[in-house]
């Protein structure tokens, strides 16, 4: 019973504390709540900062997908004509090897060719002291290493301008050409190593002599032969026509199946006839 009184006795003072703590209780509220309304427009130009920096990243990331699609369309390679594509050969460490993925290129280095196999072209060397025998246009055979029965008809396309120089300095300069194949072939691949024969005049129904069976007269006279006779070696002069290294036509002084000495014979004495010729 004395507990109970009590707690009636101070229901009035109790009453009184909790009504001021409500007080405070809305009035902190009511402070925080103008604050917070104070604080809206600074929110609202925040997240208006934030925005305009997403869109800018958003842009600048449009700029750099742009640019990488750019790069990566410049990487592409896009061949004028239909071939085959021949990877070159590039230093590696000490030796040569074929372009593969992940070696370094520079600027201007050739890496690759596309080769049109239906118009094939042999790069040569021609020594220079017959390059102003050649003119464009000239027929030639070409004989691909690799197959020793197959011969190619082509014609001289291109004649370089300027000397190539050998592996040494002192070696004999030789100016680059370009033989165009005529015909094709289907074992004819690029990179295969090939000779030509490069036809500077022909002549039908021609005598054939030797070169080494030509001699030159003193003073300018006309070239002559050794002709093999009954009595010797005969001095018959002749005419010539087209020749090479090793053969050349004769016009007129020889006839087929004459027999021509390759070296000089023994000149006849004073007083003797005509040398014999070898038994």
């Amino acid at each position: 019973m004395e507990r109970a009184e009590l707690d009636l006795k101070t229901i009035e003072v109790i009453s009184a504390i909790d009504a001021e703590k409500f007080k405070l209780a809305a009035e902190e509220t009511a402070a925080r709540y103008k604050q917070l309304l104070s604080e809206v427009p600074l929110l609202e130009a925040s997240q208006k900062a934030d925005l305009r920096n997403t869109e800018l990243s958003l842009q600048t990331a449009k700029i750099e997908l742009q640019k990488s699609i750019n790069n990566a369309e410049k990487m592409v390679l896009k061949s004028p004509i239909d071939g085959i594509v021949v990877m070159q050969a590039m230093r590696r460490g000490s030796e040569f090897a074929q372009v593969a993925k992940g070696d370094q290129v520079f600027p201007g280095q050739m890496f690759m060719q596309v080769v049109d196999p239906s118009s094939m072209v042999v790069n040569a060397n021609v020594n220079q002291v017959d390059a102003e025998l050649l003119r464009i246009g000239m027929k030639a055979t070409v004989r691909i290493d690799a197959y020793p029965d197959l011969e190619l008809p082509g014609h001289v396309y291109s004649i370089g301008a300027v000397p190539v120089p050998g592996r040494r300095p002192n070696f004999m300069r030789t100016i680059p050409i370009r033989l165009k194949l005529d015909k094709e072939d289907p074992r004819v691949l690029p990179d295969l190593s090939a000779s030509a024969e490069v036809l500077l005049e022909s002549q039908q129904q021609a005598t054939l002599a030797p070169v080494a069976a030509i001699f030159d007269s003193e003073g300018g006279g006309k070239p002559f032969v050794y002709l093999r006779s009954p009595e010797g070696w005969r001095r018959r002069e002749v005419e010539l026509g087209v020749r090479s290294n090793v053969m050349a036509a004769v016009r007129s002084g020889l006839n087929s199946g004459d027999v021509v000495a390759v070296e000089m014979p023994p000149q006849p004495q004073p007083g003797e006839g005509a040398s014999k010729p070898p038994s």
